[in-house]
């Protein structure tokens, strides 16, 4: 090895890039570092994306995902009891998976009156439900 590659010292300047996101994270505060960088490379500034984002992360910029907005809950009823058998039925669709990891799925068709099961059909992947169109 070289004397001067053993005695040489690396020094990082960073600072323009520095001021630049500080500036991008005053005028825009809500967006995160792909709008930055975008914004960066439209003034023609030709740094690195690697170099960039590691300033970004080195400045503590990095925006938390945002969380998902609430739904407001439902008003909730009573179920309508049917009058009589094969009023109304309720369809519903199970899922497991064998020992070997393939999916498989179950289609439950049952009586809403007397809660009676009226079609348990398993299968890996349904087709078209000839047997249940009118």
């Amino acid at each position: 090895m070289s004397r001067s590659m053993y005695y040489y010292n690396h020094t990082k300047d960073d600072e323009e890039v520095v001021a630049k996101l500080m500036d991008l994270a005053g005028n825009y505060p809500t967006r995160g570092f792909e709008t930055y960088y975008g914004k960066i490379r439209m003034e023609g500034l030709v740094w690195n994306r690697k170099r960039v984002l590691r300033v970004y992360r080195k400045i503590n910029l990095k925006l938390r995902s945002k969380r998902k907005r609430r739904i407001p809950s439902r008003i909730k009823e009573k179920l309508i009891v049917p009058e009589g058998i094969n009023r109304t039925w309720s369809i519903d669709f199970m899922s497991d998976s064998l020992s070997n990891g393939r999916r498989f799925r179950i289609l439950n068709v049952m009586d809403d009156y007397n809660r009676e099961s009226l079609i348990n059909e398993a299968s890996i992947r349904f087709r078209v439900l000839g047997w249940f169109r009118n």
